[in-house]
């Protein structure tokens, strides 16, 4: 019983350390680890209760030494490890409570087997995260719009690859030595990407930009910072009756094209209204210019100059503080203390960027987490009323000497494409909403500048102008053929014609399931087990003293050599007798003990030795009558 009390324990030790190593672990096999964990619970148990029975085995021999018990009592404690009702005996109960308490052990002791089980569970899904290098990675870099020759085009003599332009281009003179290119308008598939975008509410992104940065079955962040064209909003007046102020740029001041008040809602009967192209490019710039673009008659000064970037004028309605979206638009027309008119305008600004592009779930999104403006794309303010008269463009803007000339191609190739996308997002916005009826004169009705439910504007209608054209912009990384797109990790390096990405600093996450150790609930199991199994030991120890100090057991053998006593013959048993299965009733009641052989029965058995057998009371001699209780 020492053993296996010993090797009990060990056992629990063991349980404990194995289920410590898992703590906190990812979960990975768990069935295989559940397995583990219940084969040493069963292990405890099994020894635990190994040595309480061998202790239950020398208490019964010190019960049976030191008290006459009824046959039916002798039954049910011999056997009260092989049925539970046997130790409901009141007999039993009453002359061998250790026995009984022993036996009652071993019945209970599969409770360690399933408390245990539920110690090691496994902790709600929670995100591990990872600092990595992922491949894949795009940017925009627009400096490499100055190294190609428009409208010549650009290809990579190794390759034959071409990139595309964000702009059409035409150029002065046949002869491809002496050309000069110069702006005509917007490439067509920059018009349908931003049209696309803007319906879709988001930037579009291509197949697979997923698996190419982030592994499959997790999740990746990436921060990038690049610089690029963007829309910087100031509001200038807002509530009925009031007067707007002028827009204040570094170029000079000027003033609202339309007064808001009067068109808008609740005064006029428009929601919306989008002024986005004064000061726009004109196509053609001369009269003089034959079917494909070309002069035929020298160009004047300002041919072709980019003069301003048109500023982006919307008249809008909120909502008052307190009135809840959506609107009944035949009702909010009548209310005058529901809408506020509203105007803000838009600056062209290059701006630095700071992203956050995420995969998830196979998706990407793209995040804008800062942006700065740096500097206007074109530092004019547009005078109106003053005409150039060289060239057809009636745009006259000051400083003059801020214009952006054809001649320099360097920064004429980026300012130009800066404004074909500027152009494209800008023709989205133009044109007026009007209420009641939802008479839509403009793009804006379709995307996120109004409200899905009531074709209101939007109420942060300054937060989402930008964002409707950086949903353009990031567009364009979809795309690789685009000369501006770039790997992250080089921003020198084209994704067209440079096939390794090169590794770019991530973060990549996962939901993971990890282990929980409940170490509490399993010691408390097991300090109650064992201490429940060393009082059985502690007791087959005193039992095993009383018994001369001789180990004992049930087996058949040691049950019948302690039966030889003759005068247990004297007794009509029946049953097993004669085979018909349990003793006669009437025996059932008779005392019994085990203990030595009077003198003249035992001079029958073996002559003048004194021998221990079962008997009946007043047939045998017990020592002490304490033992038991």
């Amino acid at each position: 019983m020492y053993f296996f009390l010993v090797v009990g324990v060990c056992f629990a030790i063991g349980h404990h350390f194995f289920y410590s190593s898992l703590d906190g672990e990812i979960v990975d096999d768990q069935l295989r680890m559940l397995r583990w964990g219940t084969a040493l619970a069963f292990a405890c148990k099994a020894s635990l209760t190994a040595a309480v029975l061998s202790a239950f085995d020398q208490q019964v021999w010190a019960t049976v030494r030191t008290r006459f018990l009824t046959v039916v009592a002798l039954d049910s404690m011999f056997a009260a490890t092989e049925n539970p009702l046997d130790m409901l005996n009141l007999e039993l109960l009453t002359k061998a409570k250790l026995a009984v308490a022993m036996a009652l052990f071993g019945w209970c002791a599969p409770a360690i087997v399933i408390i245990t089980a539920n110690t090691l569970l496994v902790a709600p899904p929670s995100f591990m995260h990872q600092d990595r290098m992922c491949r894949g990675v795009r940017s925009l870099n627009f400096d490499l719009e100055e190294a190609y020759t428009w409208p010549l085009g650009a290809s990579q003599e190794r390759s034959g690859l071409r990139p595309l332009n964000l702009a059409t281009w035409n150029d002065t003179n046949r002869d491809l030595a002496k050309t000069i290119g110069y702006y005509n308008g917007p490439d067509e598939q920059l018009v349908s990407l931003g049209q696309a975008s803007t319906v879709l509410r988001r930037p579009v992104t291509y197949a697979n930009s997923t698996l190419e940065t982030c592994e499959r079955g997790w999740n990746c962040t990436v921060r990038v910072e690049m610089k690029g064209p963007g829309y910087n909003c100031t509001e200038l007046g807002s509530g009925v009756g009031s007067e707007a102020r002028n827009l204040s740029q570094q170029s000079g001041e000027i003033s609202p094209p339309f007064n808001f008040t009067e068109v808008l809602l609740p005064v006029g009967n428009e929601s919306y209204h989008g002024f986005v192209f004064e000061g726009e490019y004109s196509a053609p710039q001369m009269e003089e210019i034959d079917e494909e673009g070309r002069p035929t008659t020298r160009w004047p000064k300002n041919f072709a100059a980019i003069r301003t970037e048109p500023v982006v004028w919307i008249g809008y309605v909120k909502t008052a503080k307190g009135i809840e979206r959506p609107l009944d638009p035949r009702k909010a027309d009548k209310d005058g203390d529901a809408l506020i008119p509203t105007l803000m305008a838009c600056e062209y600004y290059e701006t630095q960027y700071m992203l956050e592009y995420q995969y998830v779930d196979g998706s990407q999104s793209i995040k804008v987490v800062k942006r700065t403006p740096l500097s206007p794309v074109v530092n004019t303010t547009v005078r109106r009323g003053v005409r150039d008269d060289e060239t057809i463009d009636p745009t006259t803007a000051t400083p003059q000497e801020n214009y952006v000339l054809f001649g320099n191609t360097t920064q004429y190739k980026k300012t130009a494409a800066y404004h074909a996308l500027g152009y494209v997002f800008r023709s989205v916005l133009r044109g007026t909403v009007e209420m009641p009826t939802v008479n839509a004169k403009s793009p804006a009705l379709f995307t996120k500048v109004t409200s899905n439910g009531d074709y209101f504007p939007a109420e942060n209608l300054q937060e989402v102008v930008p964002s409707l054209f950086e949903d353009m912009l990031f567009s364009l990384l979809s795309n690789q053929q685009w000369a501006a797109v770039v790997w992250a990790a080089d921003m020198k390096k084209q994704v067209l014609f440079n096939e390794d990405s090169g590794e770019y600093p991530c973060r990549r996450s996962q939901p993971v399931s990890r282990y929980q150790y409940r170490a509490i609930t399993l010691w408390a199991v097991y300090g109650v087990s064992v201490l429940l199994a060393s009082l059985g030991v502690a007791a087959g120890t005193i039992a095993l003293r009383h018994n001369g100090g001789l180990r004992r057991d049930s087996r058949f053998s040691s049950i019948l050599a302690a039966t030889r006593g003759h005068g247990l013959n004297r007794v009509e048993w029946g049953g097993p007798l004669f085979d018909r299965g349990q003793v006669n009733h009437s025996v059932r009641g008779f005392k019994m003990g085990y203990g030595t052989a009077k003198r003249d029965e035992a001079e029958r058995l073996i002559g003048h030795q004194v021998p221990f057998t079962f008997g009946f009371e007043g047939e045998i001699e017990q020592k002490g009558n304490r033992h038991g209780n």
